[in-house]
């Protein structure tokens, strides 16, 4: 199958997602996870090391290592390309000649930005993905702003959790694989195999895709795309690299922690609930109104419709897709820990989102016979274009308040994790909501009110309420709060008004 070059309509997609991205940046440290791995990311570029620096009074950071200091039980992954960014915002902030708390924000931003060209990346691959997989550039573009503004990578693109990067990982892994079925180039498989290897780099658990990956290279790919390179040699290609940053897994293990297995993550206690904890774990994923991924991404609501027409056109890369989403679902579901908390929406499920995004493809280009897509429809560009303004309303609640913020307020009155992942007058989509009509109140010269909701107390349903002031902490936008001086927040604003300018631009030139 003849493949389309990415070209420019690639460059301004990734232009047009990232400038949109700095728009929402938030510019801070979101999650213990991403304030270790930052952390790690800091002492790499300052110290050469891995040890945690424990500078936070009242705060101890990692866990003991075999040397007496304290190190991240995290893969290094993100930490490995947060670091450039942490470097660059020192010299930044070294330039400017900033001290104390102006140069410690500095450093915080600069590490969380790494995940703004990261999303970005992967909404590109999806574009290049929809090309290798013969689709039209129009529908692999569309399918890459849909992935990029209408799911909630949108908000991770500002996060500091390791699962963007997992996605963009997984997703050039199989780019690649694509590319050796069509021309058969070994090289394309190393470049696969690396990328894969680099994914358990940054998250131990997603080694399992492997197996999956290479039913794929054996299924998938016709006699002629080998072009007579042997099996072994095939395989080899693609592992060896895997094999490679599996050592390097192991290599840090001991370096940290003394042994080759211990990563650190045995610290954290049990995580396997069982096997009979997967339809909680299922339900909480999908459905529940805390962290159901078709509440936090509405637009996947139509995707299994559109599968059945991308099976069609293209069975191996709709069999893939679904397996890794069911091997994601299946991996974290029995874990007492499904939910991945604190954090925005199902977190795990950010890994295989593109994927999800990929069966519209079927429904953005014409069928090879010329027939038209079945999002020409009226009927479906309406139900898309409903799901679309749901879509952005939620990323707009995700990216405009802090989740850490809610969650703290929750927990604070005595609520835990099932509280607001299962009840739904809990659950974070209304607690950002709720923030949001303050902020509009207060624009109109009303009162913001506290937060209220009905829990089960003493065999009764009664009203519980939290104080306005313990959760709203004004917008997450970094170029748009306020701040000590009003030069600093005219040129901030200044700053995010010309990423909104630029990816307007790049939106109309990608059209």
């Amino acid at each position: 199958m003849k493949r389309a070059a990415g070209g420019r309509p690639g460059l301004w997609l990734f232009a047009t997602l990232a400038c949109a991205y700095m728009v929402t940046f938030g510019g801070h440290l979101y999650s213990g996870d991403g304030i270790e791995m930052w952390r790690t990311a800091a002492s790499l570029v300052r110290h050469g090391d891995l040890a945690l620096e424990q500078d936070t009074p009242g705060r101890t950071w990692g866990y003991a290592g075999a040397d007496g200091r304290r190190y991240a039980p995290y893969a290094l992954g993100l930490s490995v390309v947060e670091a450039p960014f942490y470097a660059a915002g020192r010299a930044a902030g070294a330039a400017l000649g900033l001290e104390g708390t102006s140069r410690e924000k500095i450093d915080w931003a600069a590490g969380v930005l790494a995940n703004v060209p990261v999303t970005a990346l992967t909404g590109l691959l999806v574009f290049l993905v929809g090309l290798a997989a013969g689709y039209s550039r129009r529908a692999s573009a569309s399918a890459g702003l849909l992935y990029g503004l209408g799911t909630m990578a949108w908000v991770y693109s500002k996060h500091d959790f390791a699962e963007p990067l997992c996605a963009l990982a997984l997703l050039g892994c199989v780019w690649f694989l694509l590319r050796f079925r069509e021309r058969g180039a070994l090289a394309d498989l190393v470049a696969a195999g690396a990328l894969n290897g680099f994914s358990f780099f940054t998250k131990y658990q997603m080694v399992i895709y492997t197996p999956i990956l290479l039913a794929f290279i054996l299924l998938a790919t016709p006699a002629k795309g080998r072009r007579g390179a042997p099996l072994a040699r095939i395989l080899g290609a693609f592992l060896l690299p895997g094999l490679l940053f599996g050592l390097a897994n192991l290599y840090v293990n001991h370096l940290r922690f003394g042994t080759w297995l211990h990563t650190g993550y045995g610290n954290q206690g049990e995580i396997f609930a069982g096997w009979t904890h997967v339809p909680v774990g299922l339900f909480g994923l999908l459905l529940s109104p805390g962290k159901g991924l078709f509440w936090y991404s509405p637009l996947l609501l139509a995707a299994p419709f559109a599968w059945r027409a991308f099976h069609r056109r293209s069975p191996a890369l709709s069999l893939l897709g679904g397996a890794i989403a069911a091997a994601t679902v299946l991996m974290f579901a029995p874990l007492w820990w499904w939910h991945g908390d604190w954090s925005w929406g199902p977190r795990y499920l950010v890994i295989p989102l593109p994927f999800l995004v990929l069966p519209f493809l079927a429904w953005l280009d014409p069928s090879p016979g010329g027939r038209p897509a079945r999002i020409r429809s009226p009927k479906v560009r309406a139900v898309i274009a409903g799901l679309l303004v749901a879509a952005v309303f939620v990323n707009f609640l995700g990216a405009g308040v802090s989740f850490f913020f809610p969650l703290q307020a929750l927990t604070d009155a005595g609520n835990v994790h099932d509280d607001w992942n299962f009840l739904p007058g809990l659950s974070p989509l209304r607690f950002h909501a709720h923030v949001v009509m303050g902020w509009i109140r207060r624009a109109a010269g009303h009162p913001a009110h506290d937060f209220v909701y009905r829990k089960w107390r003493d065999g009764a349903l009664t009203d519980e309420r939290i104080p306005v002031d313990a959760f709203d902490k004004g917008s997450d936008f970094f170029f748009f709060r306020s701040r000590g001086s009003g030069a600093e927040s005219a040129a901030l604003v200044l700053a995010g008004l010309l990423f909104g300018a630029g990816a307007l631009l790049s939106a109309a030139r990608l059209r």
